[in-house]
């Protein structure tokens, strides 16, 4: 009766362990799907973006974890995990090319993306039991890449674009290029000539130096530039010709779609936020949590914003952030990131704000909890590793009583042999 009793206990657990309800993923696209990098140097990196999308009917924040596989997976340098916040339909993930030690040759590596499931309150029922049916959704890009010895200059310019403005506000002006090469790269000059469309005659000009153009990180492609140029411009309709220079030699020359300047006071900055957002609602001691939030610009004129945090612990404010400045154009978005790393367990809540120009947006809050294990046991029990652990105890504890309870069988039986053995020769 014991031996039933224990066996079944720890078939009982056993399954309890492994045996967790599939429960519904939220599915996801990658753009692209195979990633390029025709040449790579051995000692500069290159960096490369996949636009992760969600599907539109889906909801909340998706939390996405990235692995990658395959030989060459150490020439990868990639977060493990990125997330689409609540209000986004996709995130740009970033990651490193970097084969410092790799000989010349051609490369490939894989990067899956897997989405954690998502629980969900209502169970399909079948007769008596429950049921729930799901598929854990994930993705997979393929990145190749060719390491070389010889560096290459490589680039185009895509095109230049400037934005409304006011009389006494600067001028908002975009520059669109690609480095297709494998070093770093950037225009040594950029000749700017601002021009009325009904007045020719009403052109004024400046000028971006080297040192005011930021590098561009070799095989990137589709970079935007964005500057604020000090100008006194008039009221009007104004083009914006662009002559791009490399070493003092002219190497492109593009025109702008037309754009206005206004009177004073016409125009508003004016922006929303639309989302904040972490990883997860809990957290133990010492982790780091990503924290960010979507801002757009939802005036007619562009701006730049900065992210403003309060952090309380319960009631108690204990730190503000003041985050890096971002330029968002206008009925665009952008997406404010900080990571903190809390050092006392508790309930903690974030109260953030956009601040830009002269105004800030409304204020957002978010809840989180910082849990501290009682001790190391505890900890090693919470992990992955612990619960195997603790299975494959189980089931060794299970297989020794069976085993130990067959044994004490065997000897009862041998043992009534040899007494009933006995008996016969005393006869």
């Amino acid at each position: 009766m014991k031996r039933d009793f224990f066996l079944l206990f720890g078939l009982v657990l056993t399954l309890g362990f492994f045996w967790i309800p599939p429960s519904p993923a939220q599915a996801i696209g990658l753009s692209p799907p195979i990633v390029e990098a025709p040449s790579v140097l051995r000692d500069l990196k290159q960096t490369k973006m996949i636009r992760v999308s969600r599907s539109p009917s889906e909801q909340g924040d998706v939390h996405i974890t990235v692995e990658k596989s395959g030989e060459y997976a150490r020439y990868l340098n990639a977060p493990t995990e990125t997330t689409i916040l609540k209000g986004q339909n996709f995130t740009e993930y970033f990651f490193d090319i970097y084969p410092a030690s790799a000989a010349t040759g051609n490369y490939e590596v894989k990067l899956t993306f897997k989405v954690a499931p998502v629980a969900q309150p209502d169970l399909q029922k079948t007769g008596n039991i429950s049921a729930q049916v799901a598929v854990i959704t994930g993705a997979a890009a393929i990145i190749r890449f060719t390491v070389s010895g010889e560096e290459v200059i490589d680039y185009e310019i895509l095109g230049v674009s400037g934005a409304d403005t006011e009389i006494g506000r600067p001028a908002y002006v975009k520059f669109f290029l690609s480095n297709l090469g494998n070093v770093n790269w950037k225009p040594s000059r950029i000749d700017l000539t601002f021009t009325d469309v009904n007045d020719p005659t009403n052109a004024v000009t400046a000028s971006l130096k080297e040192g005011e153009i930021p590098l561009l990180e070799p095989g990137k492609e589709n970079n935007v530039l964005s500057f604020e140029i000090p100008l006194n411009l008039i009221e009007g309709k104004y083009v914006l010709n662009a002559r791009f220079f490399s070493q003092n030699e002219g190497i492109g020359e593009f025109v702008s779609p037309p754009f206005f300047v206004y009177p004073e006071g016409t125009l508003q900055q004016l922006g929303e936020l639309v989302s904040i957002g972490i990883d997860k609602t809990s957290y133990g001691l010492g982790e780091k949590i990503k924290f960010n939030a979507i801002f757009k610009n939802v005036g007619s004129i562009p701006m730049k914003g900065v992210l403003n945090t309060d952090i309380y612990l319960g009631s108690d404010f204990i730190d503000m952030l003041r985050g890096e400045e971002l330029s968002v154009g206008v009925n665009e978005e952008a997406v404010f990131s900080e990571v903190i790393e809390p050092d006392r367990p508790g309930g903690y809540r974030l109260s953030s704000f956009i601040k830009y120009g002269n105004k800030k947006s409304e204020t957002q809050t978010i809840n989180f909890t910082v849990i501290a294990p009682e001790n190391k046991t505890l900890a090693f029990l919470n992990s992955k590793l612990g619960l195997i652990g603790l299975v494959f105890f189980i089931l060794f504890v299970t297989i020794f009583l069976k085993f130990h309870q067959r044994r004490q069988h065997l000897k009862k039986k041998s043992s009534k042999k040899i007494h009933e053995a006995s008996v016969d020769n005393k006869e």
